[in-house]
């Protein structure tokens, strides 16, 4: 029996064996990756119309909270949180729930606008955060500022008008150009309050009279005035930016061509103003006055308005205005541009 160790009988055969396994890993391996491929791509899907749900819910909560307006008047986020609004969660969006949840940062609470004083602002942190109502793979989270501004007491929405503080004789006043819509209105006792805080603190100050057909600068400090009397073309009363000025009454006749007839840049306290003829009132601060009165078309009150500066006068930073005995100024909030920060946790 010869053996024939040169014979290649049965190698092709071990060729093709080796060629189908490899085939048959290869193919495998492309299979698995196809699969996988595929996979990842429907999983991305998913999570990418989470993301634009997610997306969309917030877009809903945030027009909410910028658009809210409480009973009184107060607008925007802080208000809506202050009132403790909720939302409509869940929010079904493209046949999903989704739900936001909203967070103040406890560094920053929300706080009774009525704790501020006039020219007070607060910040408060803000965070929501939208998912999927249940088997959420996507979280988006939005963070951002709203911003409580309390104005001065004086200052104004309307550029160029001047802010009154009186009581509400001055509503029958309909031929005055006093902007009714941006002042500030005291009760009668919130008046008496502020005269009884000056006596308190000035009441050994003397009392003058002020009658004058030429120009008056009042002193720096404080000034007790009986009675201010204004007539002709040349008589102006300037109160300057560091003086007080208390007046049991101020009349104003005429006037011509006058620049002004009563200029204040610090404060002016006033039981009856009396304005007639072409008298022209510039109030760049801003005044207290338990009546304003008059029968002239002609005359105008104008001014920066400014408001009263709480370190000459700090009484008037903490006139209160939710006892029913005057009338709040509607506060509005926005969203701080700037401080918005969006992210997505998966």
């Amino acid at each position: 029996m010869k053996l024939c160790l040169k014979s290649q009988n049965g190698s092709a055969l071990i060729l093709v064996l080796f060629l189908i396994v490899f085939l048959t890993i290869a193919g495998t391996a492309l299979l698995n990756t196809t699969t996988y491929s595929m996979k990842t791509i429907e999983n991305n899907q998913i999570d990418q119309e989470e993301f634009y749900r997610s997306e969309g819910a917030l877009e809903i909560v945030l027009n909410e909270m910028s658009e809210y307006t409480d009973a009184k008047g107060n607008t925007g986020p802080y208000f809506y949180l202050l009132n403790g609004e909720s939302t409509e969660s869940p929010y079904n969006i493209g046949s999903q729930n989704i739900d936001v949840g909203i967070q103040v940062d406890p560094m920053t609470p929300i706080i009774d606008p009525h704790s501020f004083k006039p020219g007070d602002a607060y910040n408060v942190n803000v965070e929501l955060l939208a998912k999927k109502s249940s088997n959420s793979r996507i979280e988006r989270k939005l963070k951002f500022t709203t911003t409580l501004s309390i104005p001065a007491i004086g200052t104004v929405d309307i550029s160029d008008k001047a802010v009154n503080y009186v009581t509400d004789a001055i509503k029958k006043q309909n031929n005055y150009k006093v902007p009714m819509d941006t002042r500030f209105q005291l009760s009668h006792n919130m008046y008496e309050n502020i005269l009884t805080y000056v006596n308190e603190n000035w009441g050994a100050v003397p009392q003058i009279n002020v009658d004058t057909k030429q120009y008056y600068q009042f002193l720096k400090g404080f000034s007790r005035v009986n009675r201010i009397d204004l007539s002709g073309k040349n008589a102006q009363v300037y109160i300057p930016g560091d003086s007080i000025v208390l007046a049991d009454s101020i009349s104003i006749t005429g006037n011509g061509n006058s620049t002004y007839s009563v200029k204040v840049d610090g404060v002016l306290i006033v039981q009856d103003f009396y304005i007639n003829g072409n008298a022209k009132v510039v109030i760049n601060s801003g005044i207290i006055a338990d009546t304003i009165r008059g029968n002239s078309n002609a005359a105008e009150i104008t001014g920066e308005a400014k408001g009263i500066d709480c370190t000459l006068l700090p009484i008037v930073c903490s006139i209160p205005s939710d006892k029913g005995e005057g009338k709040d100024i509607p506060l509005n909030t926005n969203v701080n541009s700037n401080s918005v920060n969006l992210s997505t946790h998966r």
